[in-house]
């Protein structure tokens, strides 16, 4: 899965100038109730990450002899943050995963800085959800089985022998050296205790089940 298939283009976001006031910003922060937002050039450049926290810092380390009124007359370029490097439509989703724990957006530029748009943290849990199978009726099992080639075709030989539809499968690494954990969700028209028995027989721990 790539970048763009979770992007909030610009023509959808509100977007602010490091040429433009302090003042400007906070009052499109208050029309849109966002507590931050991306700064773009005039080229239309990526030029950094602005938010109210990151405002306010600035006026009590920088600015604290001023009123907060002259303060918002001010430019607000010097208020932003130039620490969140971008990526681009060449990542993968899994790239921007580090990145959206720490800051509120993952900003998306092309191969020659030009912003394209953001990566937001409901755009990337609306991934995951899809990956879990989050809100699809089914059997969740987890399983564990040592690391060795063939493994995730054999469940899906045994599932598809018990007339089953995969949902989603997901591998994870375990605690154990060499030892695999394997999320698997399915619909079945068969018994899921013959289900468990069989991958069972052929080598897997089935270590929870959940129906849903």
């Amino acid at each position: 899965m790539f970048i763009t298939d979770c992007l909030s283009p610009l023509h959808s976001l509100t977007v602010v100038k490091p040429t433009d006031t302090i003042a400007h910003a906070l009052e499109e922060m208050k029309k849109g109730k966002l507590l931050s937002m991306p700064v773009i050039n005039e080229d239309g450049t990526y030029f950094g990450t602005l938010s109210k926290r990151s405002l306010f810092e600035r006026f009590e380390q920088d600015h604290a002899d001023k009123t907060f009124t002259e303060f918002t007359q001010l430019p607000l370029a010097d208020g932003v943050d130039q620490n969140l490097k971008p990526l681009t439509t060449e990542h993968l989703y899994e790239d921007a995963l580090p990145i959206i724990v720490r800051y509120p957006f993952v900003p998306i530029v092309d191969e020659n800085n030009r912003f394209l748009g953001i990566i937001k943290r409901k755009d990337m849990e609306l991934v995951l959800e899809s990956v879990f199978g989050m809100g699809v009726k089914g059997t969740r099992i987890t399983l564990t089985r040592f690391e060795g080639k063939g493994v995730l075709r054999e469940i899906s030989s045994i599932l598809t022998e018990h007339k089953s539809n995969v949902i989603s499968c997901v591998s994870f690494d375990s605690k154990h050296s060499g030892v695999r954990r394997i999320l698997v969700k399915f619909k079945t028209e068969d018994n899921l205790i013959d289900i468990i028995q069989e991958l069972e027989n052929h080598g897997f721990a089935v270590t929870s089940v959940h129906e849903s």
